[in-house]
């Protein structure tokens, strides 16, 4: 869930840099140049807006409305909550290369779930975030046991957790 909200806001900043692109949109409603957010610019910052710009018109009208639309809901947060999304969208940024490809990768994955298979795990991410620090602990110690077995292995104790995947 964390990731999905990682590439939202990673949408959500390309689209805040387009729309204080559009002189229309400056902070005081002067469109006049020189004025509003543009003026405050360093010419860097107003050329990537301007690519960025680009970008977004060049894109189809869906697309350019889900960015929209995600903007809106962005502005429509707490600022707490618009402040850990810059926050997580910073560390984001901050990672490397691969480590951002295998961010888009998972996410690609769970866009690719099925519905129900999607709500059964969030229902199992409640549940273990609603257990105690000790419980918490106690599920990773199995979870990395279970990670370094072999897959036939994984499958028996899948199979028959009760018994720890021993067949009798």
């Amino acid at each position: 869930m964390k990731r999905k909200i990682k590439f939202i806001l990673i949408i959500l900043w390309a689209c805040m840099l387009m729309i204080c692109s559009t002189p229309a949109w400056c902070a005081d409603g002067d469109t006049s140049p020189g004025n509003g957010i543009w003026q405050g610019l360093s010419p860097e910052e107003k050329d990537r807006l301007r690519d960025q710009y680009r970008i977004y018109k060049s894109m189809p009208a869906d697309e350019r409305e889900a960015i929209l639309e995600n903007y809106k809901k962005f502005q429509s947060l707490s600022k707490g909550e618009r402040v850990r999304l810059q926050k997580n969208f910073e560390r984001f940024q901050s990672l490397s290369p691969e480590e951002k490809q295998q961010i888009q990768k998972k996410f690609q994955r769970w866009r690719n779930l099925p519905p129900e298979k999607k709500r059964i795990m969030r229902q199992q991410y409640r549940q273990f975030h609603q257990m105690s620090p000790v419980q918490q602990q106690q599920m990773i110690k199995r979870y990395e046991h279970l990670k370094g077995m072999s897959p036939n292995r994984q499958n028996g104790i899948m199979e028959n957790p009760g018994r720890g995947g021993r067949r009798n």
